[in-house]
């Protein structure tokens, strides 16, 4: 049974600089292994630490958006386009090492994400599995979370969760919908026209989607909703609560 809590923060708005267009996701590639089968799993990391000895290095991975997603800048998305372009040169470790740059929404331009890629046996990844970068942060509770965002007063629209109705959000509220399931939630949205996101959550987390709107001229603007880093989340949660 899912839950619903809403609250009400005062009106923050945040813009970024651009960059140029590349290829959303490129492996530099050291030693090239076999491709992953499709039933083989790619497991992110933040922290080198945890890597077994037994492993072989397979390039260096840059991530600037995702080629595959209406929302190429999109936190979960990058890190999918990340586990999608490993697999073709056998890895099924990324180790993130940077994130810089600044997204900017109205351009694509999404900031880069550099880590480096490994190929490790398939035992042993299954033992990294508990520490993957799911595109969530850990939480104290046995349910997931996700936050919904949305700094702008452009619009008022109803979100919807699958069959659930979250109600009216305004500009300045944070919605939250919680689960205790491991589910694809169908997220979306209708203003002129119909918007909506898939996003895999699992109990133990919180996501975080920021609920963007692009003008659409003299109608009205269109719902987008665009998944974030978690501390980037927080950070714009904690301006918006000043």
């Amino acid at each position: 049974m899912a839950h619903i809590n809403k609250f009400i923060v005062p009106f923050f708005l945040v813009f970024a600089s651009s960059c140029a267009t590349y290829k959303g996701a490129e492996v530099r590639v050291v030693r090239k292994m076999p491709v992953l089968d499709f039933y083989e799993d790619v497991v992110i990391l933040n922290n080198a630490d945890l890597l077994p000895n037994q492993r072989t290095e397979v390039g260096t991975i840059t991530i600037r958006k995702s080629d595959y997603h209406n929302v190429p800048c999109g936190w979960v998305e990058r890190l999918t386009a990340a586990t999608l372009e490993a697999r073709k040169f056998g890895g099924n470790v990324i180790v993130l090492d940077k994130i810089s740059g600044n997204i900017n929404l109205a351009t694509n331009s999404c900031g880069d994400i550099t880590g480096y890629v490994y190929n490790v046996e398939e035992h042993l990844v299954s033992q990294l599995k508990k520490f993957r970068v799911n595109g969530g942060i850990k939480n104290k509770y046995d349910i997931a979370r996700v936050v919904f965002i949305k700094p702008t007063f452009a619009t008022n629209y109803s979100i919807y969760v699958n069959d659930d109705n979250l109600g009216l959000i305004k500009g300045g509220e944070i919605v939250e919908y919680k689960t205790k399931n491991k589910e694809p939630l169908i997220i979306w949205a209708k203003t002129e026209s119909k918007t909506q996101l898939v996003l895999n959550v699992e109990p133990g987390y919180d996501y975080f989607i920021f609920c963007n709107e692009i003008p659409s001229g003299f109608m009205l603007p269109q719902v987008q909703f665009v998944t974030l880093q978690p501390e980037v989340a927080i950070d714009l949660i904690n301006k918006m609560k000043r």
